[in-house]
């Protein structure tokens, strides 16, 4: 190949005529493809495929887990920088809230990602059996693979490198700095191992501050009120509740387990999505504290607008 004059334009047309010939291999056209104007949850519809190891195998559909659509959307926006999600057992909050976050920002904007987990054992399952196994369902994603997964660390060919640690492990959360940091179970024993260092939470979150826009996932089953994920939700500058429609008047609710217990409202009454203020509703029962086993069974939920259980 001859040598390109800056300033003569049929110097810069051989040129492109020569890399055009060479052409490129498929690893190398994936790894340089443009980033896709989507949502994660929109990602998530077109590429995620959940693998026999799921309940249901097959394409992956938010419709079925409508609640994680707003979280995931909103990680990805300039202005957020952390989501603390506080969430019930067996809830689907890891393949949503950790598995497709790294999936998301891996291929749309390639970054180091660092997953935390509670123990080692758990840390060492989440790298080889969920996030492996995401980017081994995605057959573009399955090509970027540069390096095998070792122990903790896979790197991609278009610059993305996401990690694994756990909480307790002081040298795994000092090794680099990464943009994205997922950490998952806070209230789990792995997050309260005492050392000369800072909290588990405080140490990861310092990994990312380096990155002007970094972006931070909190979650956590609830255990007390002293817990992490409980005090990291105390601290949110915004707050937001799932609301459900009642089955005979279609209102749109918050569910609380009784109003003793309904934190963050007042007076009993929440704030529709159109700003409307309402009734909470609670779970009611016969018999009150003295109640029989067969009436708990019979346990239900009472609309705070129709009051229909």
């Amino acid at each position: 190949m001859e040598l390109i004059n800056p300033k003569n334009m049929a110097s810069w047309l051989a040129l492109a005529g020569e890399l055009d010939r060479i052409g490129y291999s498929r690893k190398e056209e994936i790894a340089w493809k443009p980033k896709e104007n989507i949502k994660p949850s929109e990602w998530t519809e077109k590429y995620r495929v959940l693998s026999g190891q799921s309940e249901e195998k097959g394409p992956m559909r938010m419709r079925r887990t409508p609640y994680f659509v707003h979280i995931i959307d909103t990680l990805v926006l300039p202005e957020t920088e952390e989501i603390v999600v506080v969430k019930p057992a067996q809830f689907g909050g890891t393949e949503n809230l950790c598995i497709t976050p790294i999936g998301f920002f891996a291929r749309q904007e390639p970054c180091p990602i660092l997953l935390v987990m509670a123990d080692e054992k758990t840390t060492g399952h989440m790298a080889k059996e969920r996030i492996q196994t995401m980017f081994t369902a995605i057959p573009d994603m399955a090509e970027l693979i540069g390096v095998p997964w070792n122990r903790e660390e896979m790197k991609l060919l278009n610059g993305a490198f996401i990690a694994t640690a756990w909480a307790s492990s002081v040298a795994a959360l000092a090794a680099r700095e990464y943009r994205v940091v997922i950490m998952d179970e806070v209230d789990k024993p792995g997050y309260y191992i005492a050392s000369k260092e800072a909290s588990p939470i405080s140490r990861a979150r310092e990994r990312s501050e380096t990155f002007f826009s970094r972006k931070h996932m909190i979650l956590s089953t609830p255990t007390h009120e002293t817990g992490n994920i409980w005090q990291e939700f105390l601290r949110c500058l915004r707050t937001y509740y799932f609301h459900v429609p009642c089955p005979s008047c279609r209102v749109y609710q918050p569910l609380v387990w009784s109003y003793e217990y309904a934190a963050g409202f007042r007076n009993e009454e929440y704030v529709d999505h159109k700003g409307k203020t309402r009734h909470l509703g609670r779970v009611v029962w016969g018999g009150g504290r003295e109640a029989s086993h067969s009436q708990i069974q019979d346990a239900g939920y009472e609309c705070g607008t129709c009051k229909k259980v």
